[in-house]
């Protein structure tokens, strides 16, 4: 069986990154389909740039491709490009990726709460009080930056797997994931 993986954006690929260098994930590096650059990640969630890009040619074995994005209702037609592809799995971050950086700085949550309970809806995700330059917020406006987020965890991949089982309990403990029986954790990933 071969493995594929899509990102909804930079910083879920940075994680997947770092994980995928300290062999975190529950599948090995060598069953990786890669693409004409030698890439192995797909960033975005366009079904047609990712089969363009990594099912270009035929491959011996099936495929599973495992997304990792936010949104629990967005659907992604990957199979409609390919016969070689058997299992699409989507593992959700919650609201957003930024749920998992919360937990970078034992602070960062606890501020986040006091800045969730002054703003209301959309303003309220994590991502807007990381770029937030108010009080409340941390101003930090390059959150969702590859560069940023691999820099920020690269050095402690043990503290962002233990963010991301933290955002695991958060997701269960809100019932997250009720009534979508096919999606995972970003925790079901690491073995």
């Amino acid at each position: 069986m071969l493995n594929s993986i899509v990102t909804e954006g930079a910083s879920e690929h940075a994680i997947m990154d770092i994980l995928l260098e300290n062999d975190l994930l529950v599948f090995s590096s060598d069953t990786l389909i890669e693409n004409s650059a030698g890439e192995v990640i797909h960033e975005g969630l366009n079904a047609k740039a990712y089969s363009n890009e990594f099912l270009s040619h035929a491959f011996q074995d099936d495929i599973t491709v495992h997304v990792v994005m936010d949104d629990p209702k967005r659907q992604l037609k990957l199979k409609k490009y390919s016969n070689q592809i058997s299992v699409v799995k989507c593992y959700i971050t919650r609201e957003e990726i930024e749920a998992i950086h919360l937990h970078y700085n034992e602070a960062w949550s606890s501020q986040y709460s006091q800045y969730k309970q002054k703003s209301s809806g959309k303003f309220a995700k994590p991502s807007a009080f990381f770029k937030a330059a108010t009080p409340e917020g941390l101003g930090i406006k390059t959150i969702k930056k590859y560069e940023y987020v691999y820099r920020m965890w690269s050095s402690n991949p043990s503290r962002l797997v233990a963010a991301i089982y933290a955002v695991q309990t958060e997701m269960k403990h809100k019932k997250s994931l009720r009534g979508y029986p096919n999606l995972y954790y970003l925790a079901d990933l690491i073995k």
